[in-house]
């Protein structure tokens, strides 16, 4: 047999009682909530010999955790061996990241108040941290995408009257 971390993920995201109550169904229960995402994520160990019965174990137990609490089937999960999670703990894989002058390079942004000003849009991607100073660090790829779908226009904006 083999030890398998599940994490299965719903639309919705639920309250801190109802995680609580969650996390006291199972053993090694983990309830995650991202209301800026609007999403739940339940966290479990499974054992099983194959992935296949590792995958079928935790969607039977995804559905006894969650029943009463989180209505609506996964929209996602993931199977891993312990030993293979373990390895990607120590070593986990960081994207690519960017401060705002990174993103103004990407973007061909030309000054600071012009950068600050796009960065207020409510379109512009949310950063993954906000490190000492008020410094912004975003996804290299998330800036990459905002580019693309970026209308740009130039020139100084038309007074009104």
């Amino acid at each position: 047999m083999t030890n398998w971390h599940a994490i299965v993920e719903y639309a919705g995201a639920i309250t801190e009682d109802q995680a609580a109550e969650l996390t006291e169904r199972g053993e090694f229960v983990i309830a995650t909530i991202d209301t800026d995402r609007n999403r739940t994520r339940v966290s479990f160990g499974v054992s099983a010999s194959t992935l296949r019965q590792a995958t079928d174990a935790a969607l039977r137990d995804a559905r006894t955790y969650a029943d009463g609490i989180i209505a609506g089937a996964p929209i996602q999960m993931r199977i891993i061996t312990d030993e293979d999670l373990a390895v990607e703990n120590e070593h986990p894989i960081v994207p690519p990241l960017v401060d705002s002058t990174g993103a103004r390079e990407i973007l061909g942004v030309n000054t600071q108040q012009r950068m600050y000003e796009i960065e207020q849009r409510p379109d512009f991607p949310v950063p993954v941290e906000t490190v000492s100073g008020g410094r912004r660090i975003y996804t290299a790829a998330s800036i990459r995408a905002f580019g693309e779908r970026w209308e740009r226009k130039s020139g100084r904006p038309r007074k009104t009257t």
